[in-house]
Protein backbone atom coordinates (compact mmCIF):
# COMPACT_ATOMS: atom_id res chain seq x y z
CA UNK A 1 0.00 0.00 0.00
CA UNK A 2 1.42 3.35 -1.03
CA UNK A 3 1.19 5.88 1.78
CA UNK A 4 1.32 9.61 1.35
CA UNK A 5 4.23 11.09 3.27
CA UNK A 6 3.63 13.43 6.17
CA UNK A 7 5.36 16.27 4.34
CA UNK A 8 3.11 15.84 1.31
CA UNK A 9 0.00 16.26 3.47
CA UNK A 10 1.49 19.27 5.21
CA UNK A 11 2.52 20.94 1.94
CA UNK A 12 -0.89 20.27 0.33
CA UNK A 13 -2.60 21.95 3.28
CA UNK A 14 -0.32 24.96 2.99
CA UNK A 15 -0.88 25.11 -0.78
CA UNK A 16 -4.64 25.26 -0.26
CA UNK A 17 -4.22 28.16 2.14
CA UNK A 18 -1.82 29.89 -0.27
CA UNK A 19 -4.31 29.47 -3.14
CA UNK A 20 -7.09 31.14 -1.16
CA UNK A 21 -4.78 33.96 -0.10
CA UNK A 22 -3.63 34.50 -3.70
CA UNK A 23 -7.21 34.63 -4.96
CA UNK A 24 -8.18 36.98 -2.14
CA UNK A 25 -5.23 39.22 -3.00
CA UNK A 26 -6.28 39.17 -6.67
CA UNK A 27 -9.72 40.46 -5.67
CA UNK A 28 -11.75 37.37 -6.46
CA UNK A 29 -13.42 37.58 -3.07
CA UNK A 30 -15.39 40.60 -4.30
CA UNK A 31 -16.84 38.43 -7.07
CA UNK A 32 -18.73 36.34 -4.49
CA UNK A 33 -21.27 39.11 -3.93
CA UNK A 34 -23.83 37.14 -5.99
CA UNK A 35 -24.43 35.00 -2.89
CA UNK A 36 -26.21 37.91 -1.20
CA UNK A 37 -28.20 38.71 -4.35
CA UNK A 38 -26.18 41.68 -5.57
CA UNK A 39 -24.58 41.86 -8.96
CA UNK A 40 -20.87 41.04 -8.83
CA UNK A 41 -18.45 43.64 -10.08
CA UNK A 42 -16.42 40.98 -11.85
CA UNK A 43 -16.92 37.48 -13.14
CA UNK A 44 -19.32 35.01 -11.55
CA UNK A 45 -16.96 32.23 -12.63
CA UNK A 46 -14.09 33.61 -10.58
CA UNK A 47 -16.47 34.03 -7.64
CA UNK A 48 -17.56 30.40 -7.89
CA UNK A 49 -13.96 29.25 -8.21
CA UNK A 50 -13.01 31.33 -5.15
CA UNK A 51 -15.89 29.84 -3.14
CA UNK A 52 -15.01 26.28 -4.13
CA UNK A 53 -11.36 26.83 -3.22
CA UNK A 54 -12.27 28.57 0.04
CA UNK A 55 -14.61 25.77 1.14
CA UNK A 56 -12.02 23.16 0.18
CA UNK A 57 -9.32 25.00 2.13
CA UNK A 58 -11.51 25.49 5.20
CA UNK A 59 -12.46 21.81 5.30
CA UNK A 60 -9.29 20.05 4.14
CA UNK A 61 -6.32 22.31 5.00
CA UNK A 62 -6.56 21.87 8.80
CA UNK A 63 -7.08 18.13 8.39
CA UNK A 64 -4.10 17.77 6.05
CA UNK A 65 -1.80 19.91 8.19
CA UNK A 66 -2.73 18.15 11.43
CA UNK A 67 -2.52 14.71 9.79
CA UNK A 68 0.93 15.52 8.42
CA UNK A 69 2.21 16.74 11.78
CA UNK A 70 0.71 13.80 13.70
CA UNK A 71 2.06 11.29 11.18
CA UNK A 72 5.53 12.85 11.31
CA UNK A 73 5.62 12.90 15.12
CA UNK A 74 4.31 9.35 15.42
CA UNK A 75 6.83 8.03 12.90
CA UNK A 76 9.63 9.81 14.78
CA UNK A 77 8.45 8.28 18.06
CA UNK A 78 8.29 4.81 16.51
CA UNK A 79 11.78 5.26 15.07
CA UNK A 80 13.17 6.49 18.39
CA UNK A 81 11.45 3.68 20.28
CA UNK A 82 12.70 0.98 17.90
CA UNK A 83 16.24 2.41 17.99
CA UNK A 84 16.27 2.47 21.79
CA UNK A 85 15.05 -1.14 21.87
CA UNK A 86 17.84 -2.27 19.56
CA UNK A 87 20.47 -0.53 21.67
CA UNK A 88 19.25 -2.37 24.76
CA UNK A 89 19.57 -5.73 23.02
CA UNK A 90 23.16 -5.09 21.92
CA UNK A 91 24.44 -4.59 25.46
Amino acid sequence: MNRVSSWTKFILGLMLIAAVLAMDYAGWRNDTSFISGTMPTGSITSGLFYLATWFTAVVFAPILILAGVIQYVSMRLVTLHSNSGQEGQES
